[in-house]
């Protein structure tokens, strides 16, 4: 069998034939006329040469730098349109002309590198090729004169550059500069005093001070202390109290008032013995009493500042008496100590400050580290920005002068000369004619296998197999292609034919595949890949088997094909196709030329095939004719044309298309086939799918041959039977090789 390759580039073939004589006749004719075109006039070669000068004695390191920058100059940049305009205008030709004419190339570049090099600066040839060998040589040397101040305008402009890029970024590096002196300034003018006390050894002499300091006060304060506890245990008073009794014993007015509440008391205490307490002198002497307590207790309270506020009057007075009754020694002993007191106060206070003072010398002291590091940083910040400033204005000089030495990187080295001269030969016809016509044979032959190439159909039944074998589904049958009866009538094998072993074995591989398959749905994806062949020779083959067979037309959008089996339609069903199909006996016929076979013809086309489908009628003509047949072939509107045979899948077995090399379209068949095996959102049963009109028909596949491996397997004496039915005899194998 012929590769898929020379498959479609026969069937191109056929289908453009015309196209393999009119190559040869093109490239013939094309040759012809090369050979009768005039001789073109002579075209002479002047070839100039540029040379790279080097850098000479200048004053700038910016002017040398550019000159030897100047020396990588592509061919781009000398064939510019300001170099090739000027010369096209002063001598009256097309610039697009004298640039194609004009070739600019470095001869040490490329595959001349491993020549040995001329010694001396590097070159580059100017070549151009024109009619006039007087008149290239002008434009020759205008061109190189043009280049030559090219390229010292470049170096000019890359110096302008320079010098317009350092004045444009100067302001701004002067504002950085200024402004990172400004900030260690101010630095220095906050953090300077304590970082240079730290540097000449002041701060660690202040915290020495300090501790000494410390140690001092610890030690007074120790003494004073020592002194305020022996006091305290001498007086048997408080500090606040010895206070309050020293401040009580010197006042005089508490010590008159203290002598008369005496001699009130001592009063009362002899005249308690002869009267009453409600005797009339007895409450006059207490009511005097009570008057002098009460002014001891105000003027305690004036003296001691309100001390003895709160205190029953009473209790006020006996403590009052006895704070204010101490003799001159113990109240110079409280004097003593409420003095030491206010010493050891003193003390603490200065030991406190003392204290704080250090920690906070010795934070200072921890700091400065950090404060030398910033000081460091901001005087390397200053130092980079003087550097820069520094570097800009050298540069900026040298750029300066660098702009008064500008010169042009190139040379005239060799000023234009004629180098060649090409004269062109006449094209013999014994030449050209044949590599035309042969020319002309090879590009037919690939047109051809392009246009079968871009062919979107299968043209070779081993592309639908291989579209099959990727997505796993099963290939029921390779059916071959069948010649009709009469002109208009599809091509049924009504009388016994070899060729219709292969229906046979079609039907045998759907008897193996599933023995419960009773009802069929046939169709394909679009129109003319021979559903209706298929099923009509398949009802045919099933009716040969024995089967009680029937076949429903139920592409209602066709008018019906029945008159290929001599079955001429109900012209009445037409326009009443529900009552057509509301029974077996109104719509089923049995067809003369095959026994056990009936048809049940479409009365299309209809208007409303949908209603028709979803009917119950059609529902009912179904179940009837699963029990009344053995097989049932149900054909259906093809894929692309209506979802019909999607409605009528559910009360079937499942559905079989039909492809057809040469026909079907691979995009569409496997779009279809993808739809109808996705196990998320199809429900259709797919069986497997024929092939129509193959190459090789009656080749058994080896999915066929574990088919029946495995129906052997299950049931032996079905396989022997069924195998009784598809077996050929020795007649048909014979008439089969006669045919291959």
């Amino acid at each position: 069998m012929a590769s898929p390759l020379v498959k479609r580039f026969s069937l191109a073939l056929k289908r453009y034939l015309w196209i393999l004589p009119v190559g040869p006749i093109l490239g013939a004719g094309v040759g012809a006329g090369l050979s009768l075109l005039p001789v073109p006039p002579p075209r002479y070669s002047i070839l100039g040469v540029l040379s790279y000068q080097r850098a000479g004695v200048s004053f700038s390191e910016t002017g040398a730098a550019i000159v030897e920058q100047g020396q990588t100059l592509s061919p781009d940049i000398l064939t510019a349109p300001d170099i090739i305009a000027p010369v096209a205008k002063e001598f009256r030709m097309d610039p697009e002309l004298l640039l194609k004419s004009l070739r600019v190339r470095d001869p040490n570049s490329g595959d001349e590198k491993d020549k040995k090099k001329e010694s001396g600066p590097p070159t580059l040839e100017v070549r151009f090729t024109d009619e006039k060998g007087e008149r290239g040589e002008k434009i020759t040397n205008s061109l190189m004169k043009l280049m030559v101040e090219k390229s010292r305008q470049l170096n000019a402009a890359r110096v302008k550059g320079i010098i317009d890029a350092i004045r444009a970024r100067l302001p701004q590096v002067i504002g950085e500069l200024r402004a990172a002196e400004r900030n260690l300034e101010r630095y220095d003018r906050v953090e300077g005093a304590a970082i240079l006390a730290a540097q000449n050894g002041a701060l660690i002499e202040s915290i020495a001070t300090i501790g000494n300091q410390q140690r001092q006060l610890q030690l007074q304060l120790e003494g004073v202390t020592a002194q305020v506890r022996s006091l305290e245990q001498r007086l048997g008073l408080s500090v606040d109290d010895a206070y309050v009794s020293s401040a009580l014993s010197s006042d005089p007015m508490l010590a008159q008032l203290r002598v008369q509440l005496q001699q009130v008391e001592a009063e009362r205490l002899l005249q308690s013995q002869r009267l009453r307490p409600e005797h009339p002198q007895m409450q006059l002497l207490i009511q005097r009493q009570q008057s002098l307590e009460t002014l001891l207790n105000r003027r305690a309270q004036e003296v001691v500042g309100g001390s003895m506020a709160g205190a029953k009057p009473l209790a006020a007075t006996s403590r009052i008496r006895s704070s204010s009754s101490l003799d001159p020694a113990r109240q110079q002993l409280a004097n003593s100590l409420v003095s030491l007191k206010t010493q050891q106060e003193t003390l603490q206070r200065q030991l406190t400050l003392s204290l704080k003072a250090e920690r906070e010398l010795r934070q200072e002291y921890a700091a400065v580290p950090n404060k030398q590091l910033e000081r460091d940083r901001l005087a390397q910040q200053v130092a980079l920005k003087k550097a820069l400033y520094d570097r800009m204005q050298a540069k900026l000089v040298d750029s300066e002068a660098a702009e008064a030495e500008t010169v042009s990187s190139l040379t005239i080295a060799q000023p234009a000369a004629i180098r060649s001269e090409e004269i062109a030969q006449k094209l013999s016809m014994r030449l050209t004619l044949p590599a035309g016509f042969a020319g002309g044979l090879v590009l037919s032959g690939a047109l051809l296998l392009v246009l079968g190439m871009l062919d979107r159909r299968y043209q070779a039944d081993s592309e639908i197999r291989s579209a099959l074998a990727e997505r796993d589904i099963k290939l029921l049958g390779i059916l071959p292609e069948l010649a009709a009866r009469a002109p208009g009538l599809l091509p049924v094998l009504v009388e016994p034919s070899p060729q219709g072993e292969a229906y046979e074995q079609f039907r045998s591989n759907l008897r193996r595949l599933d023995s419960s398959l009773k009802v069929l749905l046939m169709s394909s994806v679009d129109v003319g890949e021979g559903k209706s062949v298929v099923a009509y020779n398949l009802a045919i083959a099933a009716a040969r088997s024995g089967k009680r067979t029937l076949l429903i037309e139920l592409d209602l959008r066709a008018p019906s094909a029945a008159k290929a089996l001599r079955v001429a339609p109900d012209p009445d069903a037409v326009r009443e196709p529900f009552h057509y199909y509301s029974s077996l006996n109104n719509c089923a016929r049995m067809v003369p030329e095959v026994e056990n076979l009936y048809i049940a013809p479409s009365p299309g086309p209809q208007n409303d095939c949908a209603a028709i489908l979803e009917s119950s009628e059609i529902r009912q003509l179904l179940l009837d004719a699963r029990s009344r047949f053995d097989y049932v072939i149900v054909e259906a509107t093809t894929l692309n044309n209506a979802n019909d045979a999607l409605l009528l899948e559910s009360q079937t077995d499942g559905l079989i298309l039909v492809a057809r090399p040469g026909h079907t379209d691979k995009t569409a068949f496997t779009q279809r086939l993808d739809e109808l095996t996705d196990e998320e959102t199809s429900t259709i049963r797919l069986i497997g799918v024929a092939i129509d009109s193959a190459d090789s028909p009656f080749e058994l596949l080896e999915e066929e041959l574990l088919l029946e491996e495995d129906a052997e397997a299950i049931d032996p004496m079905a396989a022997v039977d069924e195998w009784s039915i598809v077996r050929p005899s020795a007649n048909s194998v014979a008439a089969r090789s006669k045919q291959r």
